[in-house]
């Protein structure tokens, strides 16, 4: 029998971020976009925000208290 030992570097968890929406753009611009519409069904976005907006939109988290939505759909 082997044995993997697997070492994830760099990986912090969501949980432990204070503002996840900060790192979003980072995200898209890293992420291949084909890869950002097979999981969120997103084909174009402006910015990190309109993103944030249309993703909340498809799953129904978009509030209408807030200037500021994207604090609450990540």
């Amino acid at each position: 029998m082997q044995l993997i030992c697997v070492h994830w570097l760099g990986v912090v968890r969501v949980e432990n971020v204070g503002t996840p929406e900060d790192h979003v753009s980072e995200v898209l611009r890293r992420v291949k976009p084909e890869y950002i519409y097979k999981t969120y069904h997103v084909t174009s976005w402006a910015d990190h925000e309109d993103f944030l907006e249309q993703v909340a939109k498809r799953y129904g988290k978009l509030l209408k208290v807030s200037n500021s939505p994207t604090s609450r759909c990540v």
